[in-house]
This record gives C-alpha cells, sequence and structure tokens, in this order.
C-alpha cells in the first residue's frame, strides 16, 4: 500500500524493506507493509543501500552520486559530473561486497560509449573498469554490463578493480532503455537470473479517437511503438514518436488518408513534438549529446534545424499563438529544472517564465488565447498541475489535487484537462477561476492530446498484443562460469 507510482525499486542489505522512487522522492517501505516513508528528494534513477544504513543515488540525471542516511537528512555530494569530459550523469548505483566501492556508470551518448567505474568511498577515488551501461557484480566473480541489448560478462578482480580475462556475451536480445541507461536484467546473490527481452516489452501500440467519456470513435489501422504526440492546429494531422528498436523518430498521420509519413529518419532518438500556429512547421526533441530542441518543416523539405542548444535537456512545450516565442523545458539541476521561453523571431532571446529557482516546473501547456500557461509544478511539495498568467506570470492558481500531469487545454480554452494516474480530470475555468476538478473517464493512456473538434487523441496499449514476459533462469552461475571462466 502507498507505493502507486513506485518504479525502480531496490533492497535493503536485509532484505526486509524496498526503496523506490515516486513522484520527486526517494521513499522507503517494509516488505511485511506499513507505511511509506520519505527519504529524500530524487527525480531520476534507482540507488544503493548499504551496510551502514546509507543510500547512495543519483538526485537528477544531470548529478553524480550523492549519499544519504536511510532514514533520511541531509544529504552529501559523492561525485561530480565531469561536463568537459563528455559525461552527463552518474548513474545505477551498486554496492561492492568490500563495502567501499560503488559500482556505477558514467553516462554517454550514445550510450554504448558509457562507461563502468567504480567509486571509493574511503578515498574518493574514480576507476574506470569497462566501457559499456548498467553495470552489475555478480558473486561468480563477474562484471556484467550491456552495450546495445546484449550483456556482456567478464571476470573481474575485487582487489585490483580490474578485468581479468576476455569479455563474452552471455545474453542477446534484452530490453533497455538507452537514454537512461538501463538493461532490464537483474540477478540474485545465489545466482537467479531475471531478465525482460526486448520482443516482449516493444509491443505495438494504437492511435485512438476518443469522446468526452473515453469511448473509441475512430482507430489508425496501423500498430506501432507509438510515444509522444500532438495533434495538429487545424486537427488533421498528428505528430507522432515511432521507437524501432533502440531508435525513436518523428510521423506524421495524416487522418483524411490514414496514412504516416516521416518527418525524422535518423539513429538517435526524436520525440516530444509541439506544433508552430501554422501547423507547418514541427518542434521536437533530438538526441544530440544532451537533448536538444529542432525543428523542421512538415513537408519534408529541407534540413531539420537546431534552434535551440544547451548543455542540459531541453523540451518544447508550446508555441505562441502568434508564433514569436517557444515555450520550453529545461533540465537545469542548479535552477531546479524550470519553464522559459524562446524567441522565435530572428534575435533568439531567452528568458525565464517564472523567476523561482526553488520550484520545478515543467510539461506546460498554453490556453488557445494565450493568455495562461498550465504547467506541472513541485511548489505544494509534490507535483501537480498548476495555472499562471502568460506570458509575464503573476498569482499561481493550483488545479490539480491528486499529483496531477499532463494538462491540455479544450479548444475554446474554458477547460482545462489533466491526469491523475489512468482518470482523465477536467476542471473549467471561468472568471479566470478554475473550478473542482471533476473525474471524465477512466483509462490507461500512454499519452494523450485535444483535437480541435473535442476529441481526444491517445495512444493506447493493444490488447491484442502478448504481455511483456519476466525470463528467470536459476543456477545461471553455472552457465555464467562456463561461458566466462574465472581464475
Amino acid at each position: 500500500e502507498g507505493t502507486d507510482g513506485g518504479t525502480a525499486p531496490f533492497f535493503s542489505p536485509d532484505g526486509r524493506s524496498i526503496a523506490y522512487r515516486v513522484r520527486g522522492e526517494l521513499r522507503k517501505t517494509s516488505v511485511d507493509g506499513g507505511p511509506s516513508l520519505p527519504i529524500v528528494e530524487a527525480e531520476f534513477g534507482a540507488g544503493a543501500w548499504l551496510p551502514d544504513e546509507t543510500i547512495v543515488y543519483t538526485p537528477n540525471y544531470t548529478t553524480g552520486l550523492w549519499q544519504v542516511s536511510a532514514s533520511g537528512g541531509e544529504p552529501r555530494v559523492l561525485t561530480e559530473v565531469l561536463e568537459e569530459d563528455g559525461e552527463l550523469g552518474h548513474w545505477w548505483p551498486q554496492a561492492l561486497p568490500d563495502g567501499d566501492g560503488i559500482l556505477f556508470t558514467t553516462y554517454r551518448t550514445p550510450a554504448d560509449q558509457s562507461r563502468i567505474e567504480v567509486y571509493s568511498l574511503a578515498t574518493g577515488e574514480r576507476t574506470v573498469v569497462a566501457e559499456g551501461f548498467f553495470g552489475r557484480y555478480v558473486p561468480s566473480g563477474h562484471l556484467l554490463y550491456a552495450r546495445g541489448t546484449t550483456v556482456l560478462a567478464a571476470p573481474f578482480d575485487l582487489e585490483s578493480l580490474q578485468i581479468t580475462g576476455p569479455e563474452v556475451p552471455v545474453l542477446a536480445d534484452v530490453s533497455v532503455n538507452a537514454p537512461s541507461a538501463l538493461a532490464r536484467y537483474s540477478v540474485s546473490p545465489e545466482g537467479t537470473l531475471a531478465y525482460v527481452r526486448e520482443e516482449t516489452i516493444g509491443a505495438p501500440r494504437r492511435l485512438v479517437w476518443l469522446d468526452r467519456s473515453g469511448q473509441e470513435m475512430q482507430t489508425a489501422e496501423e500498430r506501432r511503438v507509438f510515444t509522444d504526440i500532438a495533434v495538429s492546429p487545424q486537427g488533421d494531422r498528428v505528430a507522432v514518436a515511432v521507437v524501432d528498436g533502440g531508435d525513436a523518430d518523428m510521423w506524421i498521420y495524416d487522418a483524411s488518408r490514414g496514412t504516416f509519413n516521416p518527418v525524422s529518419a535518423t539513429s538517435g532518438r526524436d520525440f516530444a513534438p509541439a506544433w508552430d500556429p501554422t501547423g507547418r512547421r514541427l518542434f521536437y526533441v533530438r538526441e544530440d549529446r544532451t537533448f536538444q530542441i529542432y525543428a523542421r518543416d512538415v513537408d519534408g523539405r529541407g534540413e531539420a534545424e537546431r534552434v535551440l542548444a544547451h548543455p542540459f535537456d531541453v523540451f518544447p512545450a508550446a508555441v505562441t499563438p502568434d508564433g514569436h516565442w517557444l515555450v520550453y523545458g529545461r533540465g537545469d539541476p542548479s535552477t531546479d529544472g524550470g519553464l522559459w521561453l524562446l524567441s522565435l523571431t530572428g534575435d533568439g532571446e531567452e528568458r525565464r517564465f517564472a523567476d523561482d529557482p526553488d520550484v520545478a516546473e515543467e510539461d506546460a501547456a498554453l490556453s488557445p488565447d494565450g493568455r495562461w500557461l498550465a504547467y506541472e509544478s513541485n511548489e505544494s511539495g509534490r507535483m501537480e498541475v498548476w495555472l499562471e498568467r502568460f506570458p509575464d506570470g503573476g498569482e499561481r492558481l493550483r488545479v490539480s489535487n491528486d499529483r496531477g500531469r499532463d494538462p491540455a487545454w479544450s479548444p475554446d480554452g474554458g477547460e482545462l484537462y489533466f491526469r491523475e494516474g489512468d482518470r482523465m480530470m477536467v476542471a473549467t475555468v471561468s472568471d479566470d477561476v478554475p473550478s473542482r476538478p471533476s473525474l471524465l473517464f477512466e483509462r490507461r493512456l500512454f499519452s494523450y492530446d485535444v483535437a480541435p473538434d473535442g476529441r481526444f487523441v491517445a495512444v493506447l496499449p493493444d490488447e491484442t498484443a502478448p504481455p511483456p514476459v519476466v525470463d528467470v533462469v536459476l543456477n545461471w552461475f553455472d552457465e555464467l562460469r562456463r561461458l566466462a571462466p574465472v581464475d
């Protein structure tokens, strides 16, 4: 109980408690039940629970490793990200058996150029041990790590922190999330392996039109791994990110013809679309070392143009009705993230929308008349949907009550939609005051947008696809030692 929305779990050394991340916090709970207790703010990744009752974790995807008491308290910094060396973050820590070393991934793009390192709690020294991501030491004497969708193993000496034999592939077709340097496998100290195959988790999804009650009205014939979507201002096209293996590209679905046409076809990841008011230009994110904002004419002519380069990740949210400003989110840990405005008129001016460095704002939606900006903010202590005057800011009005997210406006600007878990909520906005939210419908949606005719366009699971499968292998160390002998 109390762990709804939790992700990235890890056990305490005695196996009696589980820590996990949920809505910007690292929390813990007993496996026997009981309250969910907060530990520390954390926006990304899992952690390593040490025998001394401290936890090593990553507070933000752009930071190094930090350490905090498992009971909470003031955290301390362990490692610093060396941006000049191409590092983007220190992720996925694991405590080594010696009680001193912390194995972690130093993330670079592409993910295969990341490194597996060991940090010494005693000396503060870092040692590079392999190239790859999501490294794990197992008691068989091996270091495991991923490249692509393959998990490799090599004999590893804990004393010298060196690989002592050739690396060999031991698992193929493992499901990975390359931008998060996550490979979906885990090994117990006794040698039980659990993993997810890529072919079982990348199930196709459906692009569907829904009415206000959540009933399906129209469905695109093709099934693909759709993710982020945005309906054009004219309502005749839908920009959608399509995942294919480790890559993602932007496509345009023509609703009148029922066809999909590519906007981008590059190695890497393109996602998070946002239209300009004319419906002729599309802004989106491209993985370009960090996530950067690109734009391209949807007729496919010309090359994609990078409109914003920044040391940290940036994400387009909306273009103002006059086309003069791009609202975007910036993942800058020094300011706790935030929403910014980029001039599209040629001078390239940038300015922060809300000048509060201690509050995170993200995932914004601009009202059709350009007078209000709805966004997610942690001002109340957890992420909720808020309203604020645009473009000059002012009084902030909280709309959601139970961890609202993904705001979107009705075509006339009189209603604001958002999600609380799988519940689609709505609040009317009249006389500049939002009403108490009410439930529209409840369905599992991967993403959604609102069309000019008032219908919802959503990415839904394909119920005919087989569910993801977790493969479990007992006594896997016998196989591991046969494939990669340890001296």
